[in-house]
């Protein structure tokens, strides 16, 4: 089941692979498990109804007879919502979401480089990070992101160390050989044999 209740930690958990949720869906779901005897018998002392959440949605548009909003889901000031450590990135659409620890209803993975991203039909976009949008966070971020494999199994820091070198680097050549060099010209970039109508790359170093 992708959303699993946790009534001793108070967490309503996305699990693997569970990476985009609705916020129908959610609140659906919570409420079937509210109206089980599970549920029932976990019920706290919120506001004496002790529930996981409110539904304060589908309000009518006065100006427009038939149109309702999207949900607003108000959470339990001891719930949160959570997804898996590793999740990447993660959406949950179509609502409001609002309550929550501390009036926060994401739970940080605690996993860097985990995003969760709220988009609200009311507030637009508010991401959730992995571990709270610390340093570490971000730096962990960034390495991913320049260590992931593109074409030819390069990096993409090669890439774009190639790109460079082709865009600005200088050349030495020799007879039909050019040497692409890097930006303090210590080394080859980009070796290729060039003549009037083709050029074929014979060695390329991005490192």
């Amino acid at each position: 089941m992708p959303i699993v209740i946790d009534t001793f930690q108070k967490l309503v958990l996305f699990t693997s692979p569970t990476v985009t949720v609705d916020a129908q869906t959610l609140h659906d779901t919570i409420e079937d498990f509210m109206a089980s005897p599970v549920g029932m018998v976990s019920d706290g002392s919120w506001d004496r109804r002790g529930d996981i959440l409110l539904p304060e949605g589908k309000i009518e548009d006065p100006s427009q007879p038939g149109v309702f909003s999207q949900i607003i889901l108000i959470f339990n000031p001891e719930w949160q919502l959570q997804f898996f450590g590793g999740s990447g990135y993660t959406r949950i659409f179509g609502g409001k979401l609002v309550g929550g620890v501390g009036d926060e209803p994401m739970k940080a993975t605690g996993t860097a480089g985990d995003i969760t991203v709220l988009e609200s039909p009311v507030d637009g976009l508010v991401v959730v990070t992995g571990s709270g949008v610390t340093q570490q966070d971000k730096d962990d971020i960034e390495t991913q992101i320049f260590d992931h494999l593109m074409e030819n199994s390069e990096t993409f820091a090669e890439q774009v160390r190639l790109m460079r070198a082709e865009a600005a680097g200088s050349i030495r050549k020799l007879g039909d050989v050019h040497r692409v060099r890097d930006a303090a010209d210590t080394k080859d970039r980009i070796v290729a044999t060039a003549t009037a109508t083709d050029r074929d790359v014979t060695a390329v170093d991005g490192l």
